[in-house]
């Protein structure tokens, strides 16, 4: 393979050469050809489509010209005598091969005279409501009317067409009329059972998209035809006469045919399916296609031995090129050839190895020379302590440090953002594409799981350039900051978190609180506020120790987790025996007495603590937003006044702000022992939950 190389590619070349071109000038003589014959096609429907349209006209005109020669027999009808009119409209035999639904005589009213074929009963009925009578009356001139179902044969389509009497003095007398049944074989039903080769037809539908006359009886009447689905079917809406390819109802690719009637608001459609219509030039093109296949094989293979024969004299010189040795370093020379072209190729070859084998030992030096400075650079990156990474500019690493293998594994040669991150394409933010971007120094933090442990690196990537100032390369130094991350996030978490009981402090609850009376304003909802005070705890600490007193607050949070345990609640510890909760998006004030219930049940439940049962209590002081204040201060206050509400009025209950608790503000009562093991009745605050459903509404405490 690599002995005739050179002749392959030329060969490849030229034979590709003359296969794009049998094929390009293929392809223009087929669109061509294929353009002219859909042309043709398409004329030809619409020519078969213009010839059916003027011989529905045409029978549209004989029918309304056949009723308009039988309308003066009856001017001299007496409306008062059916009977007369009765064996008229029977006698009239052109009519009934023309109409063969039936023929009606109307009254001016709109009223049923007669009816040939006579059905019983029906004399007298009122068609008054029908477009048909209403245009007739309207315009005093004949009329097509709109699809509609008959009456005389019930349930079945028909289409009637009307001439108005009218006497010597221009009033109307009755209307003469003639109904076509769309499912028989009339002039109109025929077109349902034209076929455009096997699957093509034809169809009638108007401007208000019902459709008139179809293959499928089951969509006659029918507006089952949404815009936008047959484009050529909204276009002849619009008024456009011409074929277009457009989808059919069943979404089937099809050559569509519109033209209008002259007598009458219709249009005539013929659908085509595209993989029939079109059948003939695909055949065309596959015989083409062939044709140019079976031109580009011959032309290859003349290719192929042209080539073959040029390019000999080149394949004996290379074979005595591939003989050549070495003789005291250097190599022979190649012996002339009688070819000219030949004799100055080796002449230009015995030129090059001379020099090549000259500079082949500078080379070797100066190989030398850089694998000393790699070493010293190795050994100061070791030094360093830090993983080293070099990439080339499309993202590639090349290099990577011992320190930085055992950093972020061994992925020398793969693409960074696949070996590090997983993505399939730069990540965003990327610190080394931020560099080659615009040259600087660029650092960031990652999250990382190389080894399936996460880990977070510190990155900085700086731009490599070469001697002309161009971005070659990039290098990225990775220090693993892991010990230190935690350690933040430690003294973060204990700067915001109660160490006790872990829930968030003061600071972290008021910036919540903030928080979400900001979103409650936003959506007009209602918050809650509760603060929960310990019954005696000061008694606990002084009765069993604080080592006791703290497992009683830990308890306390738990059970408070347990009954306040929606995503959008807040439960923090504010200070010594007090616990602060906000409950988000209540549907009414109910909601939190519910809530603070539940708390006061739980908490009044005896803890076990180090062996030992202790009784307590909590009372609870709730203010809601934005009755009670448009803030967080004043909603904390107000809900600390109400706590001391409840423990004035007997403690281990709950209490609603009053604004009368204001008053008393400033006499809190003292705190009393609790007793272990042994339930104490602290009373109850009987306090009455505000009836406000929603923030702006009234409430009451009782």
């Amino acid at each position: 393979m690599r002995r005739h190389q050179i002749k392959t590619k030329v060969g490849l070349s030229v034979s590709l050469l003359m296969v794009g071109i049998i094929f390009l000038f293929s392809s223009v003589i087929n669109d061509h050809f294929e353009s002219q014959l859909k042309q043709l096609i398409s004329k030809q429907q619409f020519s078969m489509v213009t010839e059916i349209c003027d011989s529905i006209d045409a029978d549209l005109q004989d029918a309304q010209q056949a009723l308009m020669a039988e309308a003066p027999l009856f001017l001299s009808i007496d409306p008062r005598r059916p009977e007369e009119a009765q064996r008229l409209l029977d006698s009239r035999p052109a009519l009934h091969t023309i109409f063969d639904n039936a023929l009606f005589l109307f009254s001016a009213e709109g009223k049923i005279i007669v009816e040939s074929p006579y059905i019983k009963g029906r004399r007298g009925r009122d068609i008054a409501f029908r477009e048909y009578y209403k245009k007739t009356v309207a315009t005093m001139r004949p009329q097509i009317s709109d699809p509609y179902v008959s009456t005389h044969t019930p349930g079945k389509p028909a289409v009637i067409l009307t001439v108005p009497l009218i006497n010597s003095q221009g009033r109307l007398l009755a209307i003469l009329a003639g109904s076509l049944d769309l499912t028989r074989d009339n002039f109109l039903g025929k077109l349902s059972r034209v076929k455009i080769g096997d699957t093509g037809y034809l169809y009638l539908y108007n401007s208000s998209r019902t459709l008139i006359m179809h293959p499928d009886p089951a969509r006659i009447m029918k507006q089952d035809l949404k815009p936008g689905v047959n484009r050529a079917f909204d276009k002849g809406i619009a008024g456009f006469e011409g074929t277009e390819e457009s989808l059919n109802s069943k979404g089937i690719s099809s050559l569509t045919t519109v033209r209008h009637l002259k007598k009458t608001d219709w249009i005539l459609a013929a659908n085509f399916p595209i993989k029939e219509a079109y059948a003939p030039i695909t055949k065309a093109k596959q015989y083409a296609n062939i044709a140019a296949l079976s031109g580009a094989g011959v032309s290859v293979v003349i290719v192929w031995l042209l080539m073959h024969y040029q390019m000999a004299p080149l394949s004996r010189f290379t074979e005595r090129i591939r003989t050549l040795s070495m003789r005291d370093g250097v190599p022979e020379q190649v012996p002339p050839s009688t070819s000219a072209e030949i004799a100055d190729l080796g002449t230009a070859f015995n030129e090059m190895v001379l020099r090549l084998a000259t500079e082949h030992l500078a080379l070797q030096e100066a190989i030398t020379s850089l694998e000393n400075e790699k070493a010293k650079t190795q050994a100061i990156i070791a030094a360093m302590g830090v993983g080293l990474t070099i990439m080339n500019t499309q993202f590639r690493v090349t290099y990577q440090n011992q320190q930085g293998i055992a950093l972020m594994g061994n992925h020398v040669g793969k693409l960074c953002y696949q070996a590090f991150e997983h993505h399939n394409s730069v990540c965003p933010g990327c610190p080394m594409a931020l560099a080659f971007q615009d040259g600087l120094i660029h650092s960031s933090v990652r999250s990382v799981s190389p080894f399936g442990q996460q880990i977070f690196t510190e990155v900085t990537a700086s731009p490599l350039r070469n001697a002309s100032g161009q971005i070659i390369a990039g290098i990225e130094v990775v220090r693993d900051i892991t010990e230190k991350r935690r350690m933040e996030e430690t003294i973060e978490h204990l700067a915001f978190h109660d160490t006790l009981t872990g829930l968030p402090n003061r600071h972290l609850f008021h910036d919540h609180l903030r928080q979400a009376i900001a979103f409650a304003a936003r959506n007009n909802q209602l918050l809650a506020v509760m603060f929960i005070d310990l019954d005696c705890f000061k008694s606990v600490n002084d009765e069993f120790g604080h080592a006791i007193g703290d497992q009683l607050l830990q308890g306390v949070a738990k059970r408070l987790k347990a009954c306040c345990c929606r995503s959008g609640d807040t439960i923090a510890r504010y200070g010594g025996d007090e616990f602060l909760v906000i409950l988000s998006d209540l549907q009414n004030s109910d909601n939190a007495a519910v809530v603070a219930r539940h708390v006061v049940d739980e908490l009044s439940r005896a803890f076990v603590l180090s062996e030992q049962q202790v009784q307590s209590s909590v009372s609870i002081g709730i203010s809601l937003y934005p009755q009670d204040g448009q803030d967080g201060e004043t909603l904390v206050r107000n809900a600390d006044l109400a706590m001391y509400q409840a423990k004035e009025r007997g403690r281990n209950d709950f209490c609603f702000h009053q604004p009368s608790a204001e008053e008393s503000a400033a006499e809190r009562p003292a705190e009393s022992s609790v007793l272990p093991a042994l339930p104490v009745d602290l009373g109850r605050c009987l306090t009455h939950p505000p009836t406000a459903e929603r923030p702006g509404s009234e409430r009451g405490c009782s």
